[in-house]
Parts: structure tokens; sequence; C-alpha cells
């Protein structure tokens, strides 16, 4: 009996560890299609990419905490403006006010910035409350929605872009005006 349950424990070690593989390729996977979306976004825009930065780079620059996923400082015919972006599989929270938080810091420099968050799997429209109990007392746990998920991005001026659809713009949104040179602390960066 002990033999068959140990065999049983190891079968279910390799399931897991095959599962976690599986995540780690369908996560791969998404993050490819994810970073192709965002450039068939930007050239059907006239939209090219000038210079893309490590996050780490500009965090000193811009005086932020989190590390969005990338930032690349585009070109198009009126100049020059940072894209800032997320790529996740499916949105939460943190991801909107990471990129929010590094649009207020472009804001704050003057330097014209959008911010965008892909992800693949949307969340229920609204929020979900849990009620947990722990160490005897009662917890309320809220996962929220994709409406509080919209509503924080139109304080913000976050585009969310789902797979396989343009992006979701707040109402009347538009793009900040573009700058005529890259500003000097961030001409040298990413640079060998």
């Amino acid at each position: 009996m002990e033999r068959v349950e140990a065999q049983i424990a190891k079968l279910t070690g390799e399931i897991r560890e095959q599962r976690i593989r599986l995540d780690d390729v369908s996560g791969v996977a998404a993050e490819a299609g994810a970073y192709r979306e965002i450039g068939i976004w930007l050239r059907g825009r006239g939209v090219s990419i000038a210079r893309e930065y490590l996050p780490g780079e500009l965090q000193e620059h811009l005086n932020v905490s989190s590390v969005p996923d990338g930032v690349m400082l585009l070109k198009t015919d009126s100049g020059y403006r940072f894209l800032v972006y997320e790529v996740t599989f499916t949105i939460a929270l943190r991801d909107v006010r990471r990129i929010a938080e590094w649009l207020r810091a472009f804001r704050e420099k003057g330097w014209p910035a959008i911010g965008l968050v892909h992800f693949r799997r949307a969340l229920p429209e609204e929020d979900v409350t849990h009620y947990i109990t722990e160490d005897g007392r009662e917890v309320i746990h809220t996962i929220p929605g994709m409406r509080t998920l919209r509503e924080e991005a139109t304080r913000d001026g976050v585009l969310l872009m789902q797979h396989g659809a343009f992006p979701w713009r707040p109402t009347d949104w538009q793009p900040p005006a573009a700058i005529a040179e890259v500003p000097p602390p961030l001409a040298s960066a990413s640079r060998w």
C-alpha cells in the first residue's frame, strides 16, 4: 500500500511539473503574441519604434518604484512619444496602477507618454467578493472586476488591450502631443 501511495505521489508531482512547464510555455506564447499585436497596432497608426528602454534604466529619471514590462520611444510624423506597457495573462488592478504610476511620472517631467496594459484573459465585469476566516475573524477579500479596472484606467488615461482587439480607451482619450526631440537624459540611455 505504501508503495502504491509513493507511486501516486511521484506521478502527481510529475503531472504538477508538466503543468508548470505547460503554463510557462503558454505564458511565453501569450507574451510573444502580445508584442506582435502591440506592434501591429502601432504600425497601423504610422508609428515606428525609435528606441526601447529597459525600465530599470528610467526608474531613477522618473523616480518610480514599480517596473513595467517595457518602455519604448515612439516616432511619428509629429515627433516623439513614449509608450509604457505591461503584458499579462490575466489583468489585475496592480497592472493598471503600475502603468498609471509611470504615466504620472512622465507627465511630471513634461514627457508625453501613452500607457497600455495588454492582457489575454479578462475578469468578470463586476467585482467578486469572498468572505474568508483568518485567525478567527472574518476578512472580506475583493477581486476587482473589469468595471473597476476601466474606472481606474479612465482616471489615469491607461489603455486596456485584450488579446485580438484594439485597445479600449477612456472616453475622449487622445494621445498626448508629441515632442520634437528626445529628452536629453533619455537620449543616451540604452546605448552601449
